[in-house]
């Protein structure tokens, strides 16, 4: 991201991203919510394994077909025919992806998180090296699509290579055995529908209201946000599901606050941290070039704390099966994201637009985890619980993070670049550890149940 950031310009990530958003909408579709439900089955044999390679390859056909349908509309919308073209290309890394699916299920289901982690570095380091000498050579906007494709082209034949299993394509006889799944699977994915919903629409209005230019400031500005988020809390909640799926249900139901714990701790402290020094972090990681991006990536550090509630809560609501009451929640989010994102818009710019829908974001998902908490999993005491780690985690950030701004400030880049990076890592060491010791004062009880938690599971996460 930083090298791609001073080879491109905020043009080529505002169309890339105007795709990257519609290809979001059908994500969900890919894999329909097959991995949960393959992990959730007792016993696996060959005819299953086959059954949900067929269904996740039908995904991935449904998928392409979808995007290849909107692209005539994105041109039409955004008056760039380069988009067409652009949609063609995530296309077929769909396809290619969705021959991955099953053996990252088989790899999810037998928790080996160090295939998963070789083969996701392997596609990231060989498309990104691919990515940059593109830019270098002029490739503009291409050089982002192309590295889509070359990263799922990695992801299949690695996977291929460690799970050397042989898939068939199922027929619908041996498809219907699998009702109760795929009923499952549907469910989960109707939410995930509406999460793409949710997760793509403020770009895509972004970009029809403030133009392309300003659509790659903040595109940008929401990836740096969404590395916590999508980066470790994603990383977290897949083995975390996987870990209290199988398990009964008062045993599950101890194990939800320390896990919320944990995925706040770990992944929603580094978005308290960009709400204080984003504009100066982007800076440092992209140049000059992007410091209109700053005050984007400070805002949508609430949008990021915002999707770690909606991780925590996806996770918990999964593990009880209650998708019905996620979809109504991503229904909701999703028509009062959009009305509050547009009306700030509309009154305040496009600085306005980022303060709603991160304010939004962050109310409405810390309203529907406290909600479960307190009516499934402890009543008040759990919610206080959480209450507490946001509050201590949110007072340790602020008081540091102001600590590593004055290390960040009138900085001569490049010339001081290796000192600077050094104070603001001993100011964010001690800011944890500064964290760490309020947490053992005024939230013992839960602090000593988590760290119990991991120590019992190290070896597993």
């Amino acid at each position: 991201m930083a090298i791609l950031g001073r080879l491109l310009t905020p043009e080529d990530f505002g169309l890339f991203a105007i795709v990257a958003s519609v290809q979001a909408l059908f994500l969900p579709l890919l894999d329909l919510g097959l991995m949960p439900a393959f992990v959730k089955i007792p016993d696996v044999d060959e005819i299953t394994s086959n059954v949900f390679f067929t269904l996740n390859l039908y995904c991935g056909v449904v998928n392409a077909l979808l995007l290849l349908a909107v692209s005539p509309i994105l041109w039409l919308i955004y008056g760039d025919l380069v988009l067409v073209p652009l949609c063609f290309v995530f296309l077929a890394a769909v396809i290619v992806e969705s021959l991955s699916k099953q053996r990252l299920a088989i790899a999810t289901r037998n928790r080996r998180f160090d295939l998963m982690m070789t083969a996701n570095l392997a596609g990231l380091l060989t498309a990104s090296a691919v990515a940059i000498a593109l830019a270098y050579a002029d490739w503009g906007v291409w050089s982002l699509a192309i590295r889509v494709i070359i990263r799922a082209l990695i992801l299949y034949l690695a996977y291929r290579l460690l799970v050397p299993r042989r898939f068939r394509v199922a027929g619908l006889s041996e498809i219907r055995q699998f009702r109760r799944e795929i009923r499952f699977a549907a469910s989960i994915v109707v939410g995930r529908l509406m999460g793409g919903v949710y997760q793509s629409m403020d770009k895509l209005f972004f970009g029809a209201i403030f133009g392309n230019m300003q659509l790659g400031l903040y595109s940008k500005a929401s990836q740096l946000d969404a590395m916590p988020d999508n980066t470790i809390r994603a990383a977290l909640s897949t083995p975390a599901y996987s870990h209290i799926v199988r398990h009964g249900d008062e045993e599950r139901l101890a194990r939800y606050l320390p896990l919320s714990n944990i995925l706040f701790l770990v992944a929603g402290t580094p978005c308290l941290l960009l709400i204080v020094i984003g504009d100066q972090l982007i800076v440092l990681l992209m140049g000059p070039q992007w410091s209109s991006a700053g005050i984007y990536v400070q805002l949508l550090g609430l949008w990021g704390i915002g999707q770690i509630m909606h991780g925590i809560g996806a996770v918990v609501h999964m593990a009880d099966g209650e998708m019905r009451s996620w979809i109504r929640a991503h229904v909701l989010a999703t028509v009062l994201l959009a009305c509050l994102a547009c009306l700030a818009g509309w009154a305040w710019g496009a600085i306005g637009f980022v303060l709603g829908i991160g304010c939004a974001n962050l109310v409405f998902w810390t309203y529907v985890l406290l909600r479960w908490l307190y009516g499934c999993a402890g009543s008040i005491q759990a919610c206080l619980a959480l209450a507490r780690t946001i509050a201590i985690s949110f007072l340790a950030v602020l008081s540091t993070g102001f600590l590593v701004r004055a290390q960040l400030d009138n900085v001569a880049w490049p010339a001081v670049w290796i000192s600077q990076v050094v104070s603001v890592g001993a100011v964010a060491a001690f800011g944890c550890l500064a964290m760490l010791l309020l947490h053992r004062i005024f939230n013992r009880r839960q602090f000593d149940d988590l760290f119990r938690l991991v120590r019992s599971h190290l070896g597993y996460c």
